[in-house]
């Protein structure tokens, strides 16, 4: 049995505190970048972070894609600027409609003003209602930062 004249009492305030650090620490709080895509093809879309070491494979998420419209949550914790985002592994003409960064369930709109093509991206285009990314023809490892 547990005494509990042996463990201090917390007040209100150090209760809210104790509180606020866990709910802060937890998975709630991590940021998250939600992308709306969509795919002709399906493949798989990869979220590399740079959390100071440079872009590598145990620094990212994988995600698979399907035909249609995908809405594709990555986390980014521990994240530097900027990101890479490969969107598909194969080739494919897509649509990004909404790109937005979510913490604690608050979506932060207008945080990422543009995407800018790097690698396999034949076209990146800015619309009124989204991007459009055309990949080269033989697009295995497309990047957009």
């Amino acid at each position: 049995m547990i005494d509990a004249n042996k463990f201090p009492k917390l007040s209100t305030v150090g209760c809210f505190i104790v509180l606020v650090v866990l709910l802060w620490s937890s998975p709630l709080c991590t940021p998250k970048i939600v992308l709306e895509v969509t795919y002709n093809v399906a493949s798989q879309s990869q979220l590399f972070r740079n959390e100071g070491r440079g872009f590598a494979e145990q620094y990212s998420e994988v995600r698979p894609v399907s035909v249609g419209t995908d809405r594709l949550v990555f986390n980014m914790d521990k994240a530097e600027s900027p990101l890479r985002w490969d969107p598909t592994q194969t080739a494919d003409n897509l649509k990004v409609s909404t790109v937005y960064i979510r913490v604690s369930g608050v979506s932060i709109g207008g945080a990422v003003t543009h995407l800018r093509p790097a690698h396999q991206i034949a076209e990146l285009k800015n619309t009124a209602d989204g991007y459009l990314i055309r990949t080269t023809e033989n697009a295995g490892d497309a990047q957009v930062f």
